[in-house]
């Protein structure tokens, strides 16, 4: 019987109301760091959407940049623009230009 009755008497003391009392600031300490776990986990989750979201811009932004130079470099060689002016009057130079300089 005396092993119930300290068994009864060590679980009231590791409960009892002055062991939470005098270990509350402790409690109340670790409640705040998984709150601020919490919301530092939850802002880290934002932030990564944000990024997801914008590295698919820059891959489109990308994919149209890409496109539109291909199109550029087509449109500016020198057949395609013998194709598009054929019907005009454009003659092509001869040589290369000479610059004079106002001093001659």
């Amino acid at each position: 019987m005396k092993t119930t009755v300290k068994a009864k008497g060590v679980k009231s003391k590791l409960f009892g109301t002055n062991i939470v009392l005098n270990n509350l600031p402790f409690v109340l300490f670790l409640a705040l760091l998984g709150v601020v776990y919490i919301a530092n986990a939850q802002r880290g989750e934002r932030k990564l959407m944000v990024i997801n979201k914008l590295e698919k811009e820059v891959q489109e932004v990308r994919w149209e940049y890409m496109s539109l130079k291909k199109e550029l470099m087509i449109k500016s060689s020198p057949s395609q623009l013998a194709k598009d002016l054929d019907g005009q009057v454009v003659f092509p130079e001869k040589g290369p230009r000479i610059l004079k300089s106002p001093q001659s």
